[in-house]
């Protein structure tokens, strides 16, 4: 049975959204919790003041979820501290527990232990903890129990408790005596092979048998547990491989998000408004629902001005039967950021609205870069659409492989969402350069090196974005190390969008940073665009990752040696952290950008620095 308790800490939106969603589990010093679904949220969907307004990114949720879903909605929000999320239920989990002094171990539904401290871990995390009230070596008062430490995940996304009855007497057991767990010698607990459990039947067992190849004959098979959901499976069991985690490993959930760039469409057509505003129109059923809902939403009205109510209601109908379901279920992220594309190469840049700003550079031939846009105001929503456990996600491969954890027990009817502002540079690359590199059989050799770990879904993906994905990727994650030693972020506060797509020919990328107030940031990272200051700075970049400080291991690296899905790259030269990429540090190669210790043959900069 699952045990809630009051507020036991606060989180920002983006933190409980990109970290802790729903199925995540958070470390709390002495406890670990784990955070419910959606349905326990204590937040109101149908509340204005809660819902997020981005018509392009609903579209692109409801692609994936379904047509039920109707609201972005932003997490609640405590009113003594604004920008902390205060309502996200969470309940304590893993519940088996360990005394520290006598070694028992116990479920915490069976009443042998305490949780004290709940309401105080509001204002600090760490007062939260369980104790072991009956100890029978307790001294002037109980001592602390903590978590047992140990988890079961499978990859289709279920988490489970670790069955240690079943574990000590190596299948379904009816023992009900006590179990422990403790080292076999106190001078020597740092191996899992001293770590036994032990039941008071005299049963015991060694932690180590429960990883490696043979621990399958170890373990049950899978129960299907979304513990978020109080569910298991109802219908076919999980034929995924169960397998023992150790707790606070970051496997245990990776979430799987959908954001869009804010930019002004000038578009005022009918069937252009009508196509932003369909999710608005998902309940109106009739003529009169529609009159209904322009007479009382004043900004419908404002934004549909000029229009015969018949002729909206007759584009409604006609737009609801034209997209087809198939056409809707492949509107994932690359799709979100075409308009995002062509808007950022579109002359002239669009007017100044209040959510969108830019400013046209220019090129930089000697880089082979087309056009330079400053990007003096943006809003970026993202919204969390689910999680995947064992398997990080990326854009390319989150949905295709059908193992999207649920955010709530039947299909979700909102999702939550956050929206952050601030600033960027886009550099799109010239077209004709780009053709040329693409063409060389050298590249796509080198190409062909980092398709040969990816599955058959992940393939079709990188393909159709061609050779033109690792090196904007690669040129991405240089310039934003180097951004970061100039511009005062850190490289964890600076993020990419890369817009890489043969069949539109596609070759940007957008480097920016954002903040969760209204103001956005203060013009640090834009002042990094100005032509005279960007030219010397990814001369500098390029010039640094010539040569890497893990060399020559990763200049020679290939990922057939050890199924990685990335070439010439490491953390030592072109890693970012995980906030910062958008492809998990994946499809990276310094080879098909400049020349490595492995040669010049693919590089993009045959010299270097676009020489």
């Amino acid at each position: 049975m699952a045990v809630r308790h009051p507020q036991v800490g606060v989180l920002r939106g983006s933190q409980l959204l990109r970290n802790h969603g729903p199925g995540a589990l958070i470390d709390l010093s002495n406890v670990s919790v784990l955070t419910d679904s959606l349905d326990a949220w204590r937040v109101d969907p149908r509340s204005d003041t809660s819902k997020i307004e981005e018509p392009r990114l609903l579209a692109g949720v409801r692609a994936v979820l379904g047509e039920q879903v109707k609201n972005l909605i932003r997490p609640p929000v405590s009113e003594g501290a604004p920008g902390l999320s205060e309502g996200a239920s969470v309940r304590l989990f893993p519940q088996w527990y360990r005394c520290t002094r006598c070694s028992m171990l116990a479920e915490y539904s069976s009443g042998l232990f305490r949780l004290e401290g709940a309401a105080a871990a509001r204002y600090d995390p760490s007062r939260a903890r369980i104790l072991h009230p009956g100890c029978p070596k307790q001294g002037k008062r109980p001592p602390l129990a903590l978590p047992a430490g140990f988890l079961t995940i499978c990859s289709a996304g279920h988490l489970d408790e670790f069955p240690w009855r079943w574990f000590v007497h190596r299948g379904p057991s009816d023992c009900v005596e006590q179990l422990s767990l403790y080292w076999r010698s106190t001078q020597q607990a740092n191996a899992l092979e001293d770590l036994l459990v032990v039941c008071g039947c005299g049963q015991k067992q060694s932690m180590i048998a429960a990883f490696g190849p043979d621990a399958a004959s170890a373990l049950p098979a899978c129960r299907g547990r979304h513990p978020h959901l109080d569910d298991f499976f109802d219908k076919d069991p999980c034929t995924e491989r169960l397998q023992t985690i150790a707790l606070g490993k970051r496997v245990t959930w990776f979430s799987v998000m959908r954001s869009v760039l804010s930019v002004p469409d000038e578009d005022r057509s009918l069937s252009a408004l009508i196509e932003r505003l369909l999710p608005k129109f998902s309940d109106t059923s009739s003529s009169d629902d529609l009159s209904h809902q322009l007479r009382w939403r004043l900004d419908l009205r404002q934004q549909l001005d000029g229009f015969e109510e018949a002729q909206i209601w007759s584009e409604i109908l006609r737009q609801r039967d034209q997209i087809p379901p198939e056409e809707r279920e492949q509107l994932g992220q690359e799709a979100l950021k075409t308009p995002e594309y062509q808007t950022l190469i579109s002359r002239p840049l669009p007017k100044e609205s209040g959510e969108f700003e830019a400013e046209e550079l220019g090129p930089l031939p000697s880089l082979h870069i087309q056009s330079v846009v400053l990007v003096h105001r943006l809003r970026v929503v993202e919204a969390l659409i689910g999680f995947t456990r064992v398997i990080p996600p990326d854009e390319l491969t989150t949905h295709i492989q059908g193992r999207l954890g649920p955010l709530t027990k039947d299909r979700a009817t909102w999702i939550p969402a956050f929206e952050v502002r601030g600033e960027g540079v886009f550099l799109q690359i010239d077209a004709a350069a780009l053709e040329d590199w693409e063409a060389r059989s050298e590249v796509r050799e080198r190409f062909e090196q980092i398709l040969i770990s990816l599955s058959p879904e992940e393939r079709i993906g990188v393909l159709v974005r061609g050779p033109r994905l690792p090196l904007l990727h690669t040129l991405a994650h240089l310039l934003i190390r180097e951004f970061a030693l100039e511009c005062g972020y850190n490289a964890a506060s600076l993020r990419e969008r890369v817009y890489a797509d043969c069949r539109s020919e596609a070759a940007g990328i957008l480097i920016y940073t954002a903040a969760p107030d209204a103001d956005g940031t203060l013009g640090g990272l834009v002042e990094l665009g100005l032509l005279e200051r960007l030219e010397p700075l990814l001369q500098r970049a390029l010039a640094r990752a010539a040569i890497c400080p893990s060399d020559p291991l990763c200049a020679e690296h290939t990922p057939s040696e050890d199924g990685s899905k990335y070439g010439a790259c490491c953390h030592a030269c072109g890693f970012l952290p995980e906030t910062s990429c958008e492809f998990n540090n994946h499809f990276l190669d310094r080879a098909l950008l400049i020349p490595t210790l492995q040669g010049e043959a693919a590089a993009f900069y045959p010299q270097g620095s676009g020489g």
